[in-house]
């Protein structure tokens, strides 16, 4: 019988830069998540229709993969909530990277977590967001990949509680 996980990965791509010829372009990024699928933990991709084509071929060959098309960037919880008010940027961030769009894109994360949780698309106990291209941060990457499978199996006991010290962790 085989065990199948217990947690899905909720993770998205929207084009915010508008920049293809970049160094870590789209298909930089579709390597570093392709590293991700090749794990087999369950991932709940948002992206939308202008986007969607570029993850075709992951559609057909990972079944741990589940792309949901259907969520324009305009349609997000922050961006509605934010329409037509008037706000400046933070004046300390990265301006070529901390764009309004990306800023936005990070402030959403709940509100694709939460849509994972309404669609289920695989039946899980539990959804945690993961960005769409960290396997780059990863100093040492099978280790990572592969604890970052093993969490996809585990569960949450009932002897959990908040605050408490597993047993084989100190407080400091």
């Amino acid at each position: 019988m085989t065990r199948t996980p217990s947690t899905t990965f909720v993770t998205a791509y929207y084009n915010i830069y508008n920049t293809n010829n970049d160094i870590r372009g789209i298909e930089w990024r579709k390597k570093q998540f392709q590293y991700l699928l090749d794990t087999g933990i369950q991932i709940c991709l948002f992206t939308d229709k202008q986007n969607v084509r570029e993850f075709a071929e992951f559609d057909i060959k990972y079944n741990n993969l589940f792309v949901i098309d259907t969520v324009r960037f305009e349609e997000l919880l922050v961006c509605r909530l934010l329409d037509g008010l008037e706000y400046e940027l933070p004046s300390k961030r990265n301006e070529k990277k901390d764009s309004k769009e990306y800023l936005l894109l990070m402030n959403s994360k709940t509100d694709f977590v939460n849509r994972a949780i309404n669609i289920d698309p695989f039946h899980s106990l539990y959804f945690a967001w993961i960005d769409f291209s960290i396997a780059y941060i990863f100093k040492n990457k099978s280790v990572t990949l592969k604890l970052l499978s093993y969490l996809s199996f585990s569960s949450i006991h009932e002897s959990f509680r908040i605050g408490s010290i597993p047993p084989r962790c100190h407080s400091v």
